[in-house]
């Protein structure tokens, strides 16, 4: 058994944090040493599990249950090793983020893979305190970080929705964000019942720049019809003109809110 190396550290004012931990470690030495320290940060939602299946398990319920812990994952367990677990965990969530401890040295080929299986951070035994209050603090402020994006794109996004359609591309471009992360944001909406989306929608585009950020061209001489990009000045005929079927939302009328699904109007 590998204790903890305990050093002298600057801990934190003690604070309720919103982050949970899931600890997944043999040891219970280790488990209840990692607890008090983290506890003294201001982590009490901390769960552990001794075995690999067990910490899977354990992962599983707690996003089921709409929670995403930070996990603290040891490499050498006594059923399954990191090797089985971390892909496990990833499988479930992309985006989680797993610290494997470990008393194998950084070099070896064991510790380089399991990094390149998408461990987030590699912390080596025996562990020290202040290591894992640095490797926590870097989590919270690339998490802030994060939140003040997600946010900006946010408040991008309600900015340019309206009581008509908008497409799925015109919004992404608008707000300067990848359709994507456009995307991602406009389901959460339409899952809480704020807008509402239409499949099918038709798109029309710039025949150069693909930017559909293109209007009438009323200044035409001629007897076809063009269109103007504002985007990259491009003037061209509208028969040249891409088209695309895309997606598109608007908010939802207050007064629909309470409106049968399949009464609404679109």
């Amino acid at each position: 058994m590998v204790l903890l190396s305990i050093v002298t550290s600057t801990a934190k004012e003690p604070s309720t944090k919103s982050n949970p931990i899931l600890i997944i470690e043999d040891s219970l030495a280790i488990i209840m040493s990692i607890k008090e320290f983290l506890n003294a940060l201001g982590y009490y939602e901390i769960k552990s599990a001794t075995t690999g299946k067990e910490g899977m398990q354990l992962f599983e319920n707690l996003v089921k249950s709409n929670t995403l812990p930070i996990v603290f994952l040891d490499y050498n367990l006594p059923d399954v090793d990191a090797d089985i677990v971390l892909p496990h965990i990833l499988k479930i969530r992309p985006d989680a983020k797993v610290i494997v401890t470990t008393a194998l040295e950084k070099g070896e080929q064991a510790v380089k893979d399991v990094i390149m299986r998408g461990a987030y951070l590699y912390l080596q035994k025996p562990v020290r305190f202040n290591n894992i209050q640095n490797a926590i603090q870097i989590l919270e402020d690339e998490r802030d970080a994060t939140k003040k994006e997600n946010a900006k794109v946010e408040q991008q996004i309600d900015s340019v929705l309206k009581p008509t359609f908008v497409t799925l591309p015109r919004i992404a471009e608008l707000c300067n964000i990848s359709r994507e992360k456009a995307l991602a944001y406009l389901k959460e909406l339409e899952s809480s019942g704020k807008v509402l989306c239409s499949n099918n929608v038709e798109e029309i585009s710039c025949n150069s720049c693909s930017s559909v950020m293109i209007e009438k061209d009323s200044d035409s001489e001629t007897t076809a019809d063009y269109y103007h990009c504002l985007r990259c000045n491009n003037r061209f005929e509208t028969s040249k003109a891409k088209k695309m079927t895309t997606q598109a939302f608007r908010i939802k009328a207050q007064y629909n809110l309470k409106t049968p699904r399949h009464e609404e109007e679109y």
